[in-house]
């Protein structure tokens, strides 16, 4: 056995965390040999599987790894994942029964799933939220009456039933799975008062763009809000975002009058390191949102902590503070699907609200 020593200048309650947080071991044998490039498309780490066959954008095979730390694992003897981008395609490929599951399928597929009795396995993931620049006094968001408008415009519960097809939840915190009873008065669905708070602001008519990641499951939720919006006197311009430069947006500061739809990360077993990745300090996200005074302390109050209980009861402080002063507009968690045949057993296919399969246990009961 190997023991790793760290000495830490404080106490933070999310330490442990952080070092199992998408930290991979591999060999760093093959590290040195091969050199970082190879490494990244040939995978030797300590897992259950071992990759035989790399095709890129086709599949990636895997073979049971006998010498896996934990005995008697893994159940299955190979493992083959298969990359078909056309949804309707990998439907047919599982009623043919040509393969075992589909992860993160589109809403039509998940609902002819239940139709037919497959199995489906759903876990609520990250939430969506709109986000602006509260920070520069310029900014229209620098308003609170403004951001409240917002909320108050979006009919959260419609959304989820009509558009993402009761697939997920509206939500009324700021933090990820924030602790219940916080003290907050949900911001429901009330048009006449955003549109009265907009006018009493004096920016009826206002224009702006709202940034989104381009994705066609995305569309229909886009085409709503403008439509809720320009009721209230607010007229968004939709503003799609490819992937590749996605992040760039929600990594650097919205300029003063645009919204972006972007993503709260976190989940139930995350609360307070989701709160600080996202609103802490030293956090990348959010960083156009202005914080009330002394939001940021409690973050750091609560990760020197020791009692979950203690964390528990600072972080309600910290919602409330942060929903009273709109700090941003959450709006729906989404959720994240599996479909499976019905003789899949014992996969595990999200982690922490995060698509993160676990089949070191899986076995086909055929």
């Amino acid at each position: 056995d190997v023991t790793i020593k760290v000495n830490l200048s404080e106490w933070d309650a999310i330490t442990l965390q952080d070092f199992t947080f998408k930290v991979y071991m591999i060999s760093p044998t093959a590290f040195k040999k091969n050199g970082g490039k190879w490494a990244s498309v040939n995978p030797i780490g300590t897992g259950p599987f071992k990759m035989v066959e790399n095709k890129r954008n086709v599949h990636l095979k895997f073979e049971k790894f006998e010498d896996y730390w934990a005995e008697g694992e893994p159940f299955l003897d190979k493992l083959t994942i298969l990359l078909i981008k056309d949804p309707m395609t990998r439907m047919a490929s599982l009623r043919r029964g040509d393969i075992d599951a589909i992860m993160i399928p589109v809403q039509t597929s998940v609902q002819e799933a239940y139709k037919r009795g497959l199995g489906v396995d759903s876990n609520f993931g990250i939430a969506k939220v709109i986000q602006f620049n509260s920070k520069d006094p310029k900014s229209v968001w620098a308003d609170k009456r403004m951001r409240m408008a917002l909320e108050y415009a979006i009919d959260k519960e419609l959304n989820v039933e009509s558009f993402q097809r009761g697939m997920g939840r509206p939500v009324y915190s700021v933090i990820h799975s924030a602790p219940a009873d916080s003290g907050t008065v949900p911001r429901k669905y009330d048009p006449a008062r955003a549109k009265a708070l907009v006018a009493e602001a004096g920016h009826t008519g206002l224009k702006v763009k709202m940034l989104y990641q381009y994705d066609p499951g995305q569309q229909d939720s886009i085409v709503a809000y403008q439509s809720m919006l320009r009721e209230v006197g607010i007229e968004i311009i939709p503003t799609p975002v490819a992937r590749a430069q996605w992040n760039q947006v929600l990594h650097k500061p919205i300029s003063p009058n645009d919204l972006a739809y972007g993503t709260l990360h976190g989940s139930k077993a995350e609360v307070l390191s989701g709160a600080d990745q996202n609103f802490g300090r030293g956090a990348v996200y959010f960083s156009s949102s202005k914080k009330p005074d002394g939001f940021q302390d409690l973050i750091e109050a609560a990760l020197q902590q020791d009692s979950q209980e203690k964390i528990t009861e600072i972080l309600r402080k910290a919602e409330k503070m942060a929903y009273d002063d709109v700090m941003i507009v959450p709006i729906q968690q989404i959720e994240l699907h599996t479909i499976q045949q019905t003789y899949v057993k014992g996969a595990i296919w999200t982690w922490s609200g995060r698509p993160a399969p676990l089949l070191s246990r899986t076995w086909l009961d055929k």
